[in-house]
């Protein structure tokens, strides 16, 4: 999700104007679906999952497959959609932060 999306004028999730809208989605990805490891480099730690959109933000996705390339060093997950160049870091949260 981008940062500095503005809210609707309105304060309501449902009422806000058509360009406040296009805005907010322009900045924002969403799907979700079963996933599948396709291969794995045990050397490197590469995985490459593809991803089932059964639901996406995106219509157009709907019901595709696609494929994301992952790779896991010191606690970070950082997963890359060649799809459109996005990415995306996750980091592990220990129970003293």
């Amino acid at each position: 999700m981008a940062t500095g999306r503005p809210a609707y004028a309105s304060g309501d999730l449902h009422e806000g104007t058509a360009e406040e809208m296009a805005a907010a989605a322009h900045g924002y990805m969403a799907y979700a679906g079963r996933y599948k490891i396709v291969s794995l480099d045990p050397e490197t730690g590469d995985v490459t999952v593809r991803h089932s959109m059964n639901v996406s933000m995106n219509p157009t996705w709907l019901g595709q497959s696609q494929e994301r390339n992952a790779h896991v060093e010191d606690g970070i997950l950082t997963i890359h959609a060649p799809v459109n160049g996005a990415h995306l870091v996750w980091r592990k949260v220990t129970n003293k932060e």
